[in-house]
């Protein structure tokens, strides 16, 4: 099969035409849905972190236990900023004000760039030991030769590359939302 029967076979089917045409006739509709689905989404899982995860601060001082108390404290006050800002400016995208839109990027890209630190391992097996939601699927250990201090607990590393891939996809999903042409120009 040459190039040029391919192309024919392209041109005939007009695939991408066809996909870029229902796009293009239903900009208008799918934009608007796109932004709702986007604050609520992100405005309903701000308030379950809220309830149940970051207002717990025993639960906080448990999952980050082996740091100073005053570090704890700290770094307790930005999530509950940062979790109080996301919901503000969430509201900010329902109401299609440009600025938060803005904001919304940026914050997602803060979510990325600071992933590390948000959900650290030991802070994940501690969070399922306190409330021992998954930890007898998880308790099994790996201990290696060469430091048999060094204690692993392989489900709990799985569990933190989902939260960490969850974030990822949460901030590419919204960025790719609230990046495209036809989102921006909702925007005032």
């Amino acid at each position: 099969m040459d190039l040029y029967t391919i192309r024919t076979i392209v041109d005939k089917i007009n695939l991408t035409g066809s996909i870029r045409e229902w796009f293009e006739k239903r900009e208008g509709t799918i934009a608007p849905w796109l932004v709702y689905g986007v604050g609520l989404a992100l405005l309903a899982e701000t308030v379950w972190e809220l309830k149940y995860n970051v207002l717990n601060y025993d639960q906080y001082q448990f999952m980050f236990h082996w740091m100073a108390a005053s570090t704890i404290y700290v770094r307790y006050c930005i999530s509950v900023t940062f979790r109080c800002m996301l919901m503000g400016v969430a509201l900010g995208v329902l109401l299609r004000m440009e600025f938060f839109r803005r904001a919304l990027i940026w914050l997602m890209w803060l979510s990325v760039l600071i992933m590390y630190w948000k959900h650290p391992y030991q802070a994940v097996v501690n969070a399922n030991l306190y409330d021992h939601t998954n930890a007898s699927y998880f308790i099994y250990t790996v201990r290696f030769p060469w430091a048999p201090q060094v204690v692993v607990y392989p489900g709990f590393i799985l569990m933190t590359l989902q939260m960490y891939l969850l974030d990822l996809l949460k901030a590419t999903v919204v960025i790719g939302v609230l990046s495209h042409p036809s989102v921006r120009r909702l925007f005032k």
